[in-house]
């Protein structure tokens, strides 16, 4: 089946999956800004990445813009931000950020999942800092036994940045595609 790897990524978690993914399938990769609609075309199988901020996919217009062609073929899409998308208590909101970025007849055809990905403080646009800081704020005042492992990252982001990216949360991914 030939496949190829889409991903738009801002600060560099995603392009790290989809690397990892492009060479455990042995498929064509290229980043968001460089695909067209005749470019899907050619692919028997899509896999889309993008980040995750604040509910929105990143890049996710390539897949919205393009459903006609992508209801045809075997799509898969990831997102990757903080949370951890194998944890139970996460995924009712991430499937909730999916149902707003995507239509219901994607959502139904295409295979979907979150991966965790890496938080660098001094690498966020500014935007992002001052989301970031403000999220900082509310999760700071929950007791630290109900503080989850993003939460964490987030509270301590200035000092430690963390980098939760890796191979091994791919395997759901990969078996789908294999």
């Amino acid at each position: 089946m030939k496949t190829l790897v889409i991903y738009t990524s801002k600060y560099g978690a995603t392009e790290k999956y989809a690397k990892w993914i492009a060479e455990e399938l042995q498929a064509d990769i290229k980043e968001g800004k460089n695909v067209s609609s005749d470019t899907l075309q050619g692919y028997d199988r899509i896999i889309f990445g993008g980040g995750m901020y604040a509910g929105s996919i990143n890049g996710i217009d390539i897949i919205t813009k393009n459903e006609s062609i992508l209801l045809g073929k075997d799509l898969v899409i990831f997102s990757v931000g903080l949370l951890d998308g194998s944890k139970t208590e996460n995924q009712p909101g991430l499937q909730e950020s999916m149902e707003r970025n995507l239509k219901k007849e994607i959502l139904e055809h295409a295979k979907v999942f979150h991966l965790q990905g890496a938080l660098e403080y001094n690498k966020l646009s500014f935007s992002h800092k001052m989301m970031m800081n403000m999220m900082r704020k509310i999760i700071a005042k929950k007791p630290a036994e109900e503080q989850n492992e993003s939460d964490r990252a987030i509270v301590n982001m200035k000092q430690n940045p963390v980098d939760f990216a890796n191979k091994k949360n791919l395997k759901p991914l990969l078996d789908v595609c294999k």
